[in-house]
């Protein structure tokens, strides 16, 4: 039997996993359903029944970052208290087991979750509305072309790996302590942008981090806007780091073990 990854023993971590978890994640999933009803019922009411795609857009952006966000930092909450912490680092399971499943519910599954509630929601509160305008619609988050909705899988990426590696870093009030670790992060990152960019680009008054660059050329003002290579480089970039997050909390997980 292979000690890392044993597809019989993970099937058997995961059953009980979910027999153990699958009333809280149900809970959590119908807590989330009655919200985005909520929210899309009060955005409908406010637009006369209309719940045009441009409020959609956003809604499903930043529901999946906050949401996912509080899900994913409280996955490995068990560690952090000692009565539950010892019965689970004495699982007959290997590292990797544990911490795939914390991934896999975490990441995959909490994904799916979303887009069923996603879609359910706004199709009930559209199919309520009125449909005279061609905006009235559930938008389509696959479409690349015609909205930024995949962005948000990208985003989600990143903040699931931020909130993973906190969760297993922090004991407690594990989504408070990430939320604050991250915005300090991004607080720097703002702070120091600006000083880099100008040491490279000479007149720069304005960048943010990773869009738009602003330079005063002779009192005239001057966007400049990143290009499809660098756009995909800082996707590269984006990539690099939610998997040394992953690698680094795989590794906290092994040194909880031992």
């Amino acid at each position: 039997m292979n000690n890392t990854f044993d597809i019989k023993r993970f099937s058997m971590l995961f059953k009980k996993h979910t027999q153990e978890q699958g009333k809280t994640y149900l809970l959590s999933a119908g807590v989330l359903t009655g919200f985005m009803f909520l929210l899309f019922g009060f955005f409908s009411y406010s637009n006369d029944g209309h719940l045009p795609t441009n409020l959609q857009i956003p809604v499903f952006i930043f529901m999946s970052l906050i949401a996912g966000g509080i899900f994913t930092s409280i996955v490995f909450s068990e560690l952090g208290d000692k009565s539950k912490a010892i019965p689970a680092l004495m699982l007959p399971a290997s590292h990797f087991e544990k911490y795939l499943i914390g991934w896999m519910y975490s990441y995959l599954i909490f994904q799916v979750v979303y887009v069923g509630v996603f879609y359910l929601t706004a199709g009930i509160i559209v199919s309520m509305g009125h449909h005279e305008l061609e905006v009235d619609k559930v938008i389509n988050i696959f479409d690349t072309q015609g909205n930024q909705c995949w962005y948000a899988f990208v985003m989600y990426s990143f903040i699931h790996a931020f909130a993973f590696f906190g969760a297993i870093f922090f004991k407690k009030l594990h989504f408070i302590k990430t939320a604050i670790a991250f915005f300090i992060c991004l607080i720097i990152l703002i702070i120091i942008n600006n000083p880099i960019i100008n040491a490279i680009i000479p007149g720069v008054v304005k960048s943010v981090p990773f869009q738009q660059l602003a330079i005063n050329e002779h009192e005239r003002y001057i966007s400049i806007w990143p290009t499809e290579n660098m756009v995909n480089a800082s996707l590269c970039v984006l990539a690099l780091v939610v998997l040394l997050l992953w690698t680094a909390t795989y590794l906290r997980v092994k040194e909880k073990e031992v």
